[in-house]
């Protein structure tokens, strides 16, 4: 990955990560929605909203590959829960990389697979009323109004919302609940980072008092027992318990399938399998729970049924070809020796059928090809291809190429590659991003064009506004500068 990422990204916790004090909370009056332009959709108003529906405000950035990656499922979510009330809108502001006609020509390539609203913030207002107001650290970030007006879940798109609006368009979500939740799981995570293990696992305790159905509490908890406490007895004793609270939850369950996979024993393994099949009975028909208990049975060896879950997973999943890719990525990884690569180059094409715009899905079958099935011809074409689809997408092409010239097995392989991508981007940012010209800089060097690299580092070095960045760039620079004729 790019070593300058402009996105702090929270995956695993369902609410807020920020430790300092909100200005914006759950069970908060919601801020009003002020934007320079509705780019997809129509316009919401919140005011008029209120008492009728349940609206989900979303940030997010072009350049942000996980933002990205959240699209179909949000799309899915809209087309689902629309009926029942929910209107989503991904919210947007201006800076150097996310400009307004970046924006539109973004959402215009995507088309329909962009299913819900999109606005516009050239000043940042809404960063202001929302992330920031909430100490919010990272993009994309979720912040779901309900009928009453108020912010009612704060989190990562990815992980909890489905659940929060189910609970509350049935009536069964408690806003205190949530608001005490959010602040126990700031104090959770601080403790966590700072490696002070009896606060965490307190924290947890308390998570799983208050919600005993929500799958973190028990998460943390486990993770500490079984690891830095190396109490695993107890770490076993809490996983039984968990599936008896999740055990009408199917995606919980399988959540807590794969976190059990994770760990060293026989006996986490034995109740993973057991964990996962229960999921797998509940909700045979669940993207998520198909591949999770995929990967657990071929964790544990058991490749013939493993390969028939997966057969069996491909027609599943084919509605939605972000989880296709994954599951190609997953069918395609090393651990399994190829022996499911043949599955992944069917998941990975019915992921392009359904998305064929998605360079990120053409990226998977360049990987799988020239990982995989060791093919570098028909790698090459297929990343001449991603450069063309991505033409105007200059966060994925810089991503591609810095990965293409740095990262085994692709570093030095593919240098003519990431130059055309490289260079792409520059003519798109007008040679005025710094990053950009970083990474340009880099494929004109592995590529022979020794000062032309100087020149362009030392033009991204004059742009950089950060210090720290700018010595790793001083750094390049002085690398140039040693190998040049």
């Amino acid at each position: 990955m790019k070593r300058f990422w402009q996105a702090a990204v929270f995956i695993g916790l369902a609410l807020s990560t920020s430790t300092a004090r909100a200005g914006l909370d759950i069970g908060d009056p919601a801020p009003k929605l002020e934007v320079t332009e509705w780019v997809k959709g129509k316009p919401v108003d919140l005011a008029q909203e209120k008492g009728k529906g349940i609206v989900v405000v979303e940030f997010w950035a072009t350049w942000c590959q996980p933002c990205v990656a959240t699209i179909p499922h949000l799309t899915e979510l809209q087309k689902h829960l629309g009926p029942k009330g929910v209107t989503i809108v991904g919210v947007t502001a201006e800076d150097p990389d996310n400009t307004l006609d970046q924006v539109k020509e973004f959402v215009k390539q995507r088309n329909d697979s962009i299913g819900y609203a999109i606005a516009f913030d050239k000043p940042g207002k809404m960063n202001e009323a929302y992330p920031m107001a909430a100490n919010e650290q990272g993009i994309p970030t979720a912040f779901v109004v309900d009928r009453e007006g108020r912010v009612a879940w704060i989190g990562h798109p990815l992980a909890g919302l489905d659940t929060a609006l189910e609970e509350i368009i049935a009536g069964k979500y408690d806003v205190n609940v949530a608001k005490k939740l959010r602040m126990i799981m700031n104090k959770m995570q601080e403790a966590y980072y700072s490696e002070d293990w009896s606060a965490a696992l307190a924290g947890a305790e308390e998570i799983i008092a208050l919600k005993p159905t929500l799958m973190d509490g028990w998460d943390v908890k486990i993770s500490i027992l079984s690891g830095p406490l190396n109490r695993p007895d107890e770490a076993a004793s809490a996983a039984k318990q968990a599936t008896t609270h999740l055990n009408d939850r199917p995606r919980q369950l399988a959540g807590l399938a794969s976190r059990l996979m994770s760990l060293e024993g026989k006996e986490f393994r034995d109740l993973a399998v057991q964990v996962g099949k229960r999921a797998s009975e509940a909700a045979p028909n669940d993207p998520e729970v198909r591949v999770a208990y995929f990967e657990v049975l071929a964790g544990v060896g058991q490749h013939d049924q493993a390969r028939q879950w997966a057969v069996d997973a491909l027609p599943v999943l084919k509605s939605d070809p972000m989880k296709s890719r994954h599951f190609a990525e997953l069918l395609s990884s090393q651990i399994y020796d190829g022996r499911y690569l043949d599955l992944a180059l069917q998941s990975i094409e019915q992921a392009i059928a359904a998305q064929p715009e998605e360079p990120r899905n053409l990226q998977t079958r360049f990987n799988i090809l020239f990982i995989g099935k060791k093919d570098t011809l028909q790698a090459q074409k297929v990343g001449d291809y991603i450069v063309e689809k991505a033409g105007n997408d200059a966060g994925f092409l810089n991503e591609f190429a810095w990965v293409l010239l740095t990262e085994e097995p692709f570093a030095g392989k593919f240098n003519h590659l990431a130059l055309k991508a490289a260079q792409r981007c520059h003519e798109l940012s007008k040679g005025e991003n710094w990053m950009y010209l970083d990474t340009l800089a880099l494929a004109k060097f592995n590529t022979g064009a020794k000062k032309e690299a100087i020149e362009l580092e030392k033009r991204a070095i004059e742009l950089c506004p950060n210090e720290q960045f700018k010595r790793s760039l001083q750094e390049s620079l002085h690398k140039f500068e040693s190998g040049a004729d």
